[in-house]
């Protein structure tokens, strides 16, 4: 079972752009996922208060973050 992301955050539409031997390429960019932008932002809130983290390695704070993350998204799927 794969972990819930949210989905795409800020996705742009789809659009078709024209090669120069006259083919077409469809062209879409998902964005990041949701999970991620909870997680920059929860990462971003704690390095804005470093005594709240203590002396934890980026790793840490990486991880902390995620779980922040994935804790908005199971509050969010409620």
């Amino acid at each position: 079972m794969s972990k819930d992301n949210g989905g795409a955050a800020f996705p742009i539409p789809g659009e078709v752009l024209h090669t120069k031997d006259g083919g077409m390429i469809a062209h879409a960019n998902p964005g990041m996922t949701l999970r991620d932008y909870f997680a920059a932002k929860a990462l971003m809130s704690m390095l804005s208060t470093p005594d709240k983290i203590g002396e934890g390695t980026p790793a840490i704070a990486a991880e902390l973050a995620y779980r922040f993350a994935d804790a908005m998204l199971a509050e969010r799927s409620k």
